[in-house]
């Protein structure tokens, strides 16, 4: 493990004097950190990286590109994604002592159809309550800018079509291959060149309720009669990918629609999901805890939020509480820092893709938490302010006041 010495020496340009620059960061206070922590939490010890990517990558898109999701498997390994569509991980006996592993978990299937549903997969959502088979949910993107005649533009954001398909492992989750008609989630529409992003991504923990259904919330694009927010989804069987439910506001009524299985005449509105509470959350859907110190269920993600004191826009890391995952608690702030959608030159360098967890959970997939956790985040380095694949997976240890 690092600590955040290696993040101040890249702010500072000081490569040539490292040493010099890293003592001088450990020694100064905590106090004197560039991100502001909210009033109602605060980190109890230094920030470590976790994965290097200059030191750490198997290859170039090994990054963390993704919420990080850890399990503890029967073999009593620790697992802890690092998923890109490259899917690897970081796996020991322990948190300190995760090492990295190169060995592509799932790779990606690189189809040129949109109708398969099998392009880039990001893997995550990794759930499993005997250590032996897991469960997970991918984002799944489709870039139609890959693909001869599919992409007139050739710009990746106006090609990008989302999903959510389902995965399992069979072997402790030394690999994962895609369930029996895996899609989970899409838009009810087909893909169109030139009209993205939309569809459905970032799907959050897997977390199952006292009620027995498995709950994940997942973040949506405006598209037609699709609203922008967080969308909410259950099921009582993960083997089965057809079976997830979502809410459209009364009930867990909505079901998914293949666009490509085509009903002649059929609207697209039935199968569009209700976000929740967007007013409290907009579209966050990083990360998703029961936490056991506040007796809430704990949503953790990047926003931003205007605040009247600063006449400005606050961006950072924001928290919500919630007795029943559809009714939340206006987003406060866990940390103030700079977003990927926020940065600017000349800032520090901007978070993403944050996740709580809870070492001490006893739950094996990690999905409670307490009053104290560590919260993981991607650093994005920018140096010279360019943007590119260099991205760490830090942690810092947070604790609510």
């Amino acid at each position: 493990m690092r600590t955040r010495a290696r993040a101040e020496q890249r702010r500072s340009g000081c490569a040539a004097i490292a040493f010099a620059c890293a003592v001088l960061a450990l020694a100064l206070p905590a106090s004197a950190s560039a991100f502001t922590f909210g009033p109602t939490v605060s980190p109890t010890g230094p920030h470590q990286t976790i994965f290097d990517w200059s030191n750490d990558r198997c290859q170039s898109n090994n990054i963390p590109d993704a919420p990080a999701h850890a399990i503890r498997d029967a073999r009593n390994r620790i697992q802890l994604l690092v998923t890109h569509w490259l899917n690897y991980r970081v796996i020991g006996r322990s948190f300190d002592d995760l090492a990295r592993e190169c060995k592509n978990l799932m790779p990606s299937g690189e189809s040129g159809d949109p109708a398969t549903y099998n392009n880039k997969e990001w893997v995550g959502s990794i759930y499993t309550e005997d250590g032996r088979t897991v469960y997970g949910l991918t984002s799944n993107e489709y870039q139609g800018n890959l693909f001869v005649n599919m992409c007139p533009s050739g710009n990746y954001f106006r090609c990008l079509y989302l999903s959510i398909t389902g995965v399992v492992s069979k072997n402790y989750g030394d690999d994962y291959v895609n369930q029996a008609n895996p899609l989970v989630r899409s838009t009810p529409y087909q893909y169109f060149p030139d009209t993205g992003p939309y569809g459905v991504n970032q799907p959050s923990n897997i977390i199952r309720a006292h009620d027995g259904y498995y709950y994940v919330l997942y973040k949506t694009e405006d598209y037609l009669a699709q609203e922008n927010g967080t969308c909410l989804m259950r099921t009582r069987d993960l083997r089965d990918a057809a079976s997830w439910r979502h809410w459209q506001g009364t009930s867990f009524s909505g079901v998914r629609k293949n666009p490509y299985s085509v009903v002649p005449m059929q609207r697209a509105e039935p199968f569009t999901c209700k976000p929740v509470d967007f007013a409290s959350i907009e579209a966050m859907a990083h990360s998703l805890t029961w936490n056991t110190y506040l007796d809430k269920y704990l949503l953790v993600g990047g926003a931003g939020k205007y605040e009247p004191s600063v006449g400005h826009n606050v961006y950072g890391i924001y928290y919500s509480l919630s007795d029943d995952l559809i009714n939340w608690t206006d987003r406060e702030l866990m940390v103030e820092v700079p977003l990927v959608y926020s940065w600017t030159c000349g800032q520090e360098f901007p978070w993403g893709f944050p996740s709580v967890i809870d070492r001490d959970s006893r739950s094996r997939s990690f999905t409670t938490s307490d009053r104290d956790f560590d919260l993981y985040y991607t650093l994005h380095n920018r140096g010279n302010c360019l943007v590119g694949l260099d991205r760490d997976l830090v942690r810092v240890p947070v604790r609510f006041n």
